[in-house]
């Protein structure tokens, strides 16, 4: 095998993989000093993380092009209005 493709093979097999276990241990260590998790309960618990930051990141992106949509129908006389009416209340 050439050398350059035993470099890439290394790299591809070192590659980390994402994973919240030293921060669910840190927060289990905080909640409980006394109690461990194991392997199975660690990965059950990094799926759920995961999935929930898949959620959030959903609905964030839901309301990310609500808001771009709402403020593509707003026509731009009224947010002149609403800013002219703001600064004479400031004065």
């Amino acid at each position: 095998m050439h050398p350059r493709r035993l470099i890439r093979a290394r790299r591809e097999a070192c590659k980390s993989v994402e994973s919240y276990e030293s921060y669910s241990h840190k927060v289990l260590k905080l909640v409980h000093s006394d109690t461990g998790v194991s392997k199975k309960g660690m990965s059950i618990t990094n799926s759920f993380i995961n999935d929930i930051f898949g959620h959030i990141a959903d609905e964030a992106g839901k309301l990310a092009t609500l808001i771009i949509k709402e403020n593509f129908r707003k026509p731009a006389d009224s947010c002149w209005q609403e800013n002219s009416q703001i600064s004479s209340h400031l004065k």
